[in-house]
């Protein structure tokens, strides 16, 4: 099987934050991550949406996975992959959907006009290539205020707190 290389870029505010979102309250935060990590983080999503039914994934994918984080406002805790934003998941879908459209265009499609010619008007078939969609996803804004995480020495980026936060990295409850 051959290893398909994409090159897809999420958006970061001015200061390298990412935004995330809660799926439990819906509330929407930011963490500070580097490039490198940001890659892995966008190489699994599109991964989970190309291989669904393949089950087999690399060790050190399994252990990002399987370590937990925190809500900021709720505390919820989920795995990392499921802090994604709605229009950042659409944005890598449509890459995803692209590739996949890609591959029914150059391998279907062609095929079954090749097919149409040759067959001398036996085999007819009218078929349409899928267009690209192009991706679009909004540059990030600089809309939320650093709060210091003493606990784990970090900072993430959180708006309109009242009473307390939880650390992203350790779930410790921190009162503002």
């Amino acid at each position: 099987m051959s290893e398909v290389i994409m090159s897809i870029s999420i958006p970061l505010d001015d200061e390298h934050y990412l935004r995330r979102e809660c799926n439990f309250c819906k509330k929407e935060f930011k963490i500070e991550i580097d490039e490198e990590d940001l890659k892995k983080q966008t190489e699994m999503l599109m991964q989970n949406y190309l291989d669904k039914d393949n089950h087999e994934s690399k060790e050190e994918d399994n252990e990002i996975e399987a370590q937990v984080y925190y809500c900021p406002y709720c505390g919820q805790e989920a795995e990392m992959k499921t802090f994604w934003t709605i229009p950042q998941i659409e944005y890598i879908q449509t890459y995803v959907k692209n590739y996949v459209n890609n591959i029914i265009n150059e391998k279907l499609i062609k095929e079954m006009e090749k097919i149409n010619r040759r067959s001398n008007g036996i085999i007819s078939f009218k078929g349409e290539k899928i267009q690209y969609i192009k991706p679009f996803i909004a540059p990030e804004e600089n809309d939320m205020e650093k709060y210091r995480l003493k606990c784990c020495n970090k900072e993430i980026k959180v708006e309109n707190v009242k009473g307390a936060i939880y650390c992203f990295y350790c779930g410790f409850k921190h009162e503002v």
